[in-house]
């Protein structure tokens, strides 16, 4: 009788088994269908799956490895990347079946992040296939833009415009200037010496963020590098929790986003002054800083991971000409003017709960995430809660109240419908006075691509770096103008004369839309944009407001005069000239003569009634040209 009931019993169990396992892993994976699910269901079913993962994984064991029997590795691993789970020949490949070194060490890769041959290392099938192909389609490996910008500057193409793959450029003059210059700042440059992240790391594909060494590994590092034979016992992690240092080697030049955000200001000095002035920093690659004010998201602690997303980072599968176009989030997303759009967790994409599961942090299966508005997907951190926006640390937990649209910026945005959230906010920019460069066929340089030195380079004389406010631009898009905040990208001469078999020179005046990373709560008043030459385009100096009688006229005096009398050498446009200023992007350009005639006529007011801005506001709100006294002299 009992042999008949035990099987019986073991098939029932083994079917409940099942069944409890397929629907756990369907309700997992199945967004849909929880649409028609009771939500007060779907956090049990949510967290029966989880149990269910990670009980399987726990259990999951790999085939013995020699490779621990002489680096003895002590777990500095998150559980997914634990090496008594996958081994060490999951990333590093060898063979584990030996305990001969030479052997062992055949066929290893000592960085398994690199994106050459990444498919054999992280995009493995069984790992990250989709992101590893994400990644070498992101801006960040192929920086299109720069290189798109750079010939067109040199005059090779007739547009910023296409796609462009960095190590996939020639040898023509632009692509020479980009290898001797830019070509480091990419994903695709190989990561070939053990070091922790630092000021000047550059590439090294999926290590360039993601490989964290703390001191213990840092400190092994150490002996490593004075003892080649020595066999380190902590391997440095591998995390989520990527730091800004991560991003600052590449992201403190050209923009110099990273240095902004922290309050810090490029000079042309080439050490610090001496006694206790604590007021400059040098970096490690020895260009000296002036402090000045920092963006306010830096001063709250918030980190450049916390805003942005991961298919910003590391792409999301789509080649894009210029990175703007790969950045998904907006001001309006974490700032909007009512409530904002939201979603349960399981209506979030895939990705989305994916990172949420593993980070763990809070309650995350009953939280309501708000929707980024460009791609409407979910923020990782950004939720709705007790009627606040709450943004919370991807590195700590640590969080924050994100304050809606104030209705002083909404009554702002009635006068000016087509104004950029930036435009306004953003405290100082990074500016140029005129760059040079030239070809030096007898200077030995460096060619950031193959990694040789060369004989002949691009040398690059810079001129004079200030900050000041933005200059404002028009960028068209899907036959909308938007006026947004723009910096010199371009204000260069290039001395081509002495290049092999293409002697030329050429000017280049181009200004580039940003997003310095400045940002203040603080926003200018009236009379600081509408009297201010830089803000219009002009450049730095003055601008005058001449009486002659019943009339009057604007006199701009630059600070930096341009030789032939023209435009000002950090300026982009000409006073007084109907041509328009070019940009780095393709329908991009300058303010408009009649924009500008708009921002002098109501300037002129401010240059006798010094109202505040709350008091102008009231006034041109209404038609202020009908409230003009006769004793008013407005510009002819």
């Amino acid at each position: 009788m009992a042999r008949k009931v035990i099987p019986k019993v073991i098939y029932t169990v083994l079917v409940l088994l099942i069944f409890f396992v397929a629907t756990a892993v369907f309700i997992y994976q199945f967004k849909y269908f929880a649409k028609i699910l009771p939500q007060n269901l779907m956090p049990a079913f949510v967290k029966i799956s989880d149990l269910v993962r990670a009980t399987f994984a726990s259990k999951v064991k790999v085939i013995k490895e020699y490779c621990m029997e002489c680096h003895v590795i002590e777990s500095r691993f998150s559980q997914f990347h634990n090496p008594n789970v996958i081994g060490c020949t999951g990333c590093h490949l060898g063979n584990p079946n030996t305990l001969e070194k030479a052997i062992a060490h055949e066929g290893i890769i000592r960085f398994p992040g690199n994106l050459a041959g990444i498919e054999f290392t992280c995009g493995r099938t069984e790992c990250h296939s989709e992101i590893s192909k994400r990644v070498l389609k992101s801006i960040m490996t192929t920086m299109s833009g720069v290189v798109s910008v750079d010939k067109y500057a040199f005059g090779e193409i007739k547009s910023p415009s296409g796609k462009f793959k960095i190590n996939e450029i020639g040898s023509s003059p632009a692509d020479v200037h980009l290898r001797n210059l830019c070509a480091s700042c990419h994903l695709g440059k190989e990561k070939n010496e053990f070091a922790q992240l630092s000021q000047v790391s550059r590439g090294g594909g999926c290590l360039a963020c993601h490989l964290l060494y703390d001191s213990i590994s840092f400190a092994e590092l150490k002996v490593y590098r004075a003892r080649r034979d020595f066999a380190p016992k902590y391997h440095p992690e591998i995390s989520m929790n990527v730091r800004d240092i991560a991003c600052f080697g590449c992201h403190s030049r050209s923009g110099r986003i990273s240095t902004n955000y922290q309050g810090l200001m490029e000079t042309t000095l080439s050490e610090p002054p001496f006694g206790l002035d604590t007021n400059f920093v040098q970096l490690q690659d020895g260009r000296v800083f002036i402090k000045t004010t920092p963006d306010v998201h830096f001063t709250k602690g918030i980190s450049c991971i916390d805003c942005h997303t991961s298919r910003e980072l590391m792409g999301n599968g789509i080649e894009y000409e210029h990175k703007e176009e790969q950045v998904e989030i907006g001001c309006a997303d974490c700032h909007p003017s009512n409530e904002p759009n939201v979603l349960p967790f399981v209506l979030l994409d895939d990705e989305t709960k994916k990172i949420l599961r593993m980070r763990s942090v809070g309650d995350y299966q009953n939280a309501m995430f708000v929707v980024i508005g460009k791609t409407k997907k979910g923020f990782v951190n950004v939720y709705f809660q007790n009627n606040q926006i709450i943004v919370q640390s991807k590195t700590n937990g640590r969080k924050w109240s994100s304050p809606r649209r104030s209705e002083k910026c909404i009554e702002h945005g009635k006068l000016h419908p087509n104004l950029d959230c930036v435009a306004c906010h953003t405290k100082w920019v990074p500016r140029c006075v005129s760059c040079h460069t030239h070809y030096d066929p007898e200077e030995v340089g460096w060619d950031n691509l193959l990694e040789v030195e060369t004989r002949g380079c691009w040398v690059e004389n810079v001129g004079i770096f200030t900050a000041s406010e933005p200059t404002l631009g028009n960028v068209f898009i899907n036959g909308k103008n938007i006026v947004k905040a723009f910096i010199p990208g371009m204000i260069l001469k290039i001395d081509g004369s002495k290049f092999p078999n293409d002697k030329f020179q050429r000017e280049a005046r181009l200004y580039a839309p940003t997003f310095s990373h400045t940002i203040s709560k603080n926003v200018p008043k009236c009379k600081e944009c509408h009297l201010n030459p830089i803000v219009i385009g002009f450049g730095d100096g003055q601008l005058k407001l001449k009486l002659a009688g019943s009339s009057s006229r604007f006199e701009f005096i630059p600070t930096y005069p341009a030789d032939d009398g023209k435009i000002a050498k950090d300026g982009w446009i000409q006073f007084k000239s109907k041509v328009r200023g070019l940009s780095t992007r393709a329908n991009t350009y300058s303010l408009m003569q009649e924009q500008i005639q708009r921002i002098l006529r109501v300037g002129s007011c401010f240059a006798c009634h010094d109202w505040n801005t709350e008091k102008a506001m009231r006034i041109f709100s209404k038609n202020y040209v009908k409230q003009v006294k006769k004793s008013c002299i407005l510009p002819s």
